[in-house]
């Protein structure tokens, strides 16, 4: 059965004393006419009762004039979620519904001061704190301890949700935790791999001096260098003292080659010139003799040897 349409005339037509009656007009949710009573704004009273809505549109509760809503008598199987929005409320008419709960915005209606829950499916602790509502003075007790109880239950509600948010969080952090922790050992044990690797490199490469790259640097660093400096300083170190080596040879070469240069004139001299024509002695005394053998055989060799080995080293 399809509900009633009204035009805008037609609701106008319908307010008395700022009371907008819409009961027994057979209304479902789909055709309760909110666009055109939205233009309106003039009635603080809105009779809904005898009809056919299974559930109230959310937008029923911008209406926030409204202190009285009678829906009694139809087949609300609930309320809107944002029925508490309706700030200026004070009588509720919800008899003869389907309704087995109440939404937790119910406890924000401070105003209200009557309602009339019966013939609905209710739970037991609402029922309980409803009472039967059989007079005007037990409505009013009706309103005051149901607002109350839902009170209660949104901030119990309320506090499961935030104690289950901060369990969430607190699960994700540890998990974050734990894989910071991963990352962190994962990147100390690559570290150390590294350090490894670079102490083995070292070890193989022994008294080289250099250290090769491996495959984790990512940057030459002084140490790298540092072997290459220490051979190039060693390298002048050596050319110096073997420079020392050879002004000491020298000098000592000066010093002797007068004494050779004498020794080996003499030699020929006496070689030269016949024993009966010399004018030294010493080409014909014994002493003569062993000098000579001892030139011959050994100074001669030796000075064309070290003439040979230092030719070959100023040809280097």
């Amino acid at each position: 059965m399809s509900g009633a349409k009204f035009t805008l005339k037609e609701l106008k037509d319908r307010i008395e004393d700022g009371e907008l009656d819409l009961s027994l007009s057979t209304i479902t949710e789909d055709t309760l006419p909110i666009m055109e009573m939205n233009q309106l704004k003039r009635f603080q009273v809105l009779d809904l009762s005898c009809n056919i809505m299974k559930s109230l549109p959310v937008e029923l509760c911008s209406f926030t004039q409204l202190t009285k809503l009678d829906v009694s008598k139809n087949l609300l199987s609930q309320l809107p979620d944002n029925i508490g929005e309706l700030s200026n409320l004070q009588c509720l008419d919800l008899l003869g519904n389907k309704l087995t709960t109440l939404p937790e915005s119910f406890g924000d209606l401070s105003q209200l001061r009557w309602l009339d829950v019966r013939e609905n499916p209710l739970s037991v602790a609402i029922l309980k704190e409803a009472g039967d509502c059989l007079d005007d003075r037990q409505c009013k007790m009706c309103a005051i301890q149901v607002v109350k109880l839902m009170n209660y239950v949104h901030v119990e509600r309320e506090k499961k949700r935030v104690a289950e948010r901060q369990e969430k969080e607190a699960e994700l952090e540890k998990a974050a935790q734990e894989e910071r922790q991963v990352k962190k050992r994962l990147k100390q044990e690559e570290k150390e791999r590294k350090r490894q690797e670079y102490l083995e490199r070292q070890r193989l490469e022994g008294s080289s001096g250099t250290v090769k790259p491996g495959k984790g640097d990512t940057q030459p660093s002084k140490m790298n260098d540092a072997p290459t400096e220490c051979a190039h300083k060693n390298g002048h170190q050596g050319e110096s003292i073997l420079c020392t080596i050879l002004s000491m040879l020298s000098i000592l070469l000066v010093i002797t080659s007068g004494t050779l240069c004498l020794a080996l004139g003499l030699y020929y001299y006496c070689e030269a010139t016949p024993a009966e024509d010399a004018v030294s002695p010493i080409c014909t005394s014994q002493f003569w003799f062993p000098v000579r053998d001892y030139i011959e055989d050994i100074l001669l060799p030796y000075l064309m040897v070290l003439q040979n080995e230092i030719q070959l080293f100023m040809n280097r």
